[in-house]
């Protein structure tokens, strides 16, 4: 799995960053200040067949059976992991009771 997802990174660069500029900086937003920033610092948008492919590739890795037995793994961890913890703070002693 991490080498599918090391590979989608690695070959979809530009959509990913382009993502992250969005976020980070609304790069995809009407306000002047940040379209002079995409501007002068060459930020252009990824073509469609890029955004196309790189949508292709991400559904069909998280629709594989690997993502779901992966997702499956992790949903079960971590509801271990929060009920040992529950558990550990209702046995540990309380600042608020008397002593």
């Amino acid at each position: 799995m991490r080498d599918k997802l090391t590979r989608f990174v690695s070959s979809n660069h530009k959509v990913i960053e382009r993502l992250k500029l969005t976020w980070r900086i609304a790069a995809d937003s009407e306000n002047p200040f940040t379209q002079e920033i995409m501007r002068v610092f060459q930020f252009g948008p990824p073509t469609p067949s890029q955004l196309a492919k790189a949508l292709s590739e991400i559904e069909s890795i998280v629709d594989s059976n690997h993502w779901r037995t992966e997702a499956a793994f992790s949903a079960c961890s971590q509801s271990r992991h929060q009920v040992d913890a529950v558990a550990r703070s209702a046995a540990a002693p309380s600042d608020h009771e008397g002593g």
